[in-house]
């Protein structure tokens, strides 16, 4: 199943793989506050302690989360997790 859930500056989407995405633009996060940035980071929530995983094309920062991502990355990284088989990504 797939889970939405939102968040004032972003939002987490859940899906039936087991993945989980953040995508946020707030302050402190690494982002422009949504002007043409987000920050992106993704987890598997069928692990404990909802590890992140390393994002496909993406570099992570040393907390794991992939910096002032574009509209077009954001959405590519959307597509490859919704996609992706559960266990698929290795562990940040």
């Amino acid at each position: 199943m797939t889970a939405f859930e939102a968040h004032p500056a972003g939002f987490h989407i859940t899906y039936p793989n087991g993945y989980t995405v953040s995508v946020m633009w707030g302050a402190g996060n690494y982002a422009d506050q949504g002007k043409t940035t987000a920050e992106v980071a993704v987890w598997d929530t069928r692990l404990s302690g909802e590890p992140f995983v390393r994002i496909p094309y993406a570099t992570l920062l040393h907390d794991q989360v992939a910096a002032r991502m574009t509209a077009v990355q954001v959405a590519a990284i959307l597509m490859q997790v919704a996609q992706a088989l559960p266990g698929e990504f290795a562990i940040a």
